[in-house]
């Protein structure tokens, strides 16, 4: 069931884009999470997006602390505070294509924001929140 939901301030996000999409996604989830010590206290995204020629973008992402430098081939991605569509999944691993429909349907929404993307926020080891921003 899609809700809204508010995020009250930017989050900045250390990424490792993904070589292709969907082919290397797990991929830069795997190298991300090779590198993260404290992997317990910290939230885990996937973020994607189309460039200018219609390629969607993947990064996979993870909040990062304050004062904290980057790891070596990661990049910095600012998540945007705001009002959110939001789909809870739960249990996605025994269907991962759910994530990709569930997509497909928000991206529909008349109120949708067209500089925004496609947020998967990360809920333990199974669950996902998909999320993409709405304009203000």
């Amino acid at each position: 069931m899609m809700e809204q939901l508010n995020i009250d301030k930017d989050m900045h996000v250390m990424c490792i884009q993904a070589s292709s999409f969907p082919h290397g996604v797990l991929e830069a989830h795997q190298q991300l999470h090779a590198q993260i010590a404290d992997k317990e206290s910290r939230q885990f995204v996937g973020i994607s997006y189309r460039d200018a020629n219609q390629q969607i973008i993947y990064k996979a992402g993870v909040e990062m602390l304050q004062g904290e430098a980057l790891l070596p081939g990661t990049e910095v991605f600012v998540i945007k505070k705001g009002i959110y569509l939001s789909e809870f999944i739960s249990n996605f691993r025994t269907d991962v294509q759910v994530i990709g429909k569930t997509f497909t349907e928000m991206l529909k929404h008349p109120s949708l924001d067209p500089t925004g993307y496609c947020l998967e926020y990360y809920i333990g080891e199974d669950d996902v929140r998909c999320m993409v921003p709405l304009k203000e």
